[in-house]
């Protein structure tokens, strides 16, 4: 009689090499200890739901693994990949870059019920919210817009500076406090330039043409300019009938780095805008390739 040697399912596996990862973060990156018990829940998906502190001071974005267990142990990498932009690389630029990222403040993994929370500084309503509440309160004011593109270009020069690219710049991800500062959000792209290969993603709208259709991208300089293409896109979405059409056109084409484009925001008060108005934008679905590098 053969005996039969049970082999770990793929469920198994994948949990296993994902608590392997959490296990080599440097443990100077905090750990949570608390619960989201005296949260409000502010978004919920497939993949997890965003809390709100009931003092909305800090938000905690609890990010759900189970549904990457239906798929085969061959998304190992691509989850280790997220939560490396999710845990490491924004612990990372939250500290190198506190003007333009909302704080990291720590994390949780839980192996059993499989999911990630990640604890951050509340910075206030998204780009959309706040865009669309605006255009009924500053459609007038040029530096109020100016001010605005000039804070998000200069987060965009932070994080090339220090070596990351966001790779999933849009409305959703920016946000704008009560006194007009912007902060970027959402790491779940955030990527260390490394020339390594790394999984393509982001949200279709405002990628740049070239990683449509890849599964996977060297994660080199080159990569900075999809971030230009990107703001551009941002701009185009939500400007159209004010940022002036051929400075829009050099940053979509040209892509120019991102301190030229500081340069025409800070020098060009009287012609890079058209005139003022605009349309209420809606949000855009992430779109991810969900095939493994190599």
């Amino acid at each position: 009689m053969k005996l039969s040697l049970s082999q770990p399912t793929n469920q198994t596996l994948i949990k296993n090499e994902v608590s392997k990862f959490f296990k080599t973060i440097d443990p100077s990156i905090p750990i949570l200890t608390e619960t989201t018990n005296s949260y409000n829940v502010l978004q919920a998906g497939k993949f997890g739901q965003t809390y709100l502190s009931a003092d909305k001071t800090n938000v905690v974005k609890v990010i759900n693994l189970q549904p990457y267990l239906s798929e085969p142990a061959s998304i190992v990498p691509i989850i280790i990949e997220r939560m490396t932009s999710e845990v490491i690389n924004y612990h990372k630029i939250s500290e190198v870059c506190p003007e333009f990222f909302c704080k990291f403040i720590g994390y949780h993994y839980d192996p059993t019920e499989f999911y990630v929370a990640i604890k951050m500084e509340y910075c206030g309503k998204d780009l959309i919210e706040y865009y669309n509440e605006d255009i009924l309160k500053n459609n007038n004011n040029k530096q109020h817009l100016k001010n605005i593109l000039l804070q998000i270009a200069k987060a965009l020069q932070c994080l090339h500076t220090n070596g990351y690219v966001h790779f999933d710049l849009k409305p959703d991800n920016i946000t704008v406090s009560a006194d007009g500062t912007v902060k970027l959000i959402d790491a779940g792209s955030l990527t260390k330039i490394n020339d390594e290969q790394g999984i393509v993603c982001g949200t279709a709208d405002y990628m740049a043409p070239e990683l449509v259709g890849k599964l996977s991208v060297p994660k080199n300089n080159e990569l900075k300019k999809t971030d230009i293409y990107s703001y551009g896109i941002l701009v185009k979405n939500i400007y159209a009938n004010v940022f002036n059409e051929t400075y829009l056109n050099y940053i979509l084409n040209e892509r120019p780095p991102i301190e030229k484009i500081i340069s025409i925001l800070e020098n060009n008060d009287n012609n890079i805008f058209n005139f003022l108005g605009g349309n209420k934008i809606t949000r855009r679905r992430r779109y991810q390739k969900r095939s493994v590098r190599r």
